[in-house]
């Protein structure tokens, strides 16, 4: 009896040591995917700020053609977008960086 006990609590520590690698190899990825996370949202940005910067130049350009002078551009939103993709480099790069120093493959 007290043998198989001792092989129940051998077991059951086994699990458990296990499930504690498991939830501290996801703790150690936490970051990995807060900035990944933030990534995604720079991807939806840049796009929303894309299509409102071609939107504009369409509304510039039809009002041009009515022969008024619009009094909006979309120089500021075309250099927030490419800020927006210097921003996203430098994100990819810090996120590879630490993909390789997380022990990824």
């Amino acid at each position: 009896m007290e043998e198989y006990t001792a092989a129940l609590v051998e077991a059951k520590l086994r699990k458990l040591a296990e499930f504690e690698a498991k939830e501290a190899m996801k703790e150690k990825w936490i970051p990995y995917r807060e900035l990944e996370a933030k990534l995604h949202e720079m991807y939806r940005v840049k796009d929303t700020v894309d299509t409102a910067a071609s939107y504009t130049d369409e509304a510039s350009e039809k009002a041009q053609n009515l022969d008024m002078t619009p009094e909006f551009t979309s120089d500021l939103l075309w250099e927030y977008s490419s800020e927006i993709d210097e921003l996203m480099e430098k994100t990819e790069k810090e996120l590879n960086e630490l993909y390789v120093e997380l022990g990824g493959e």
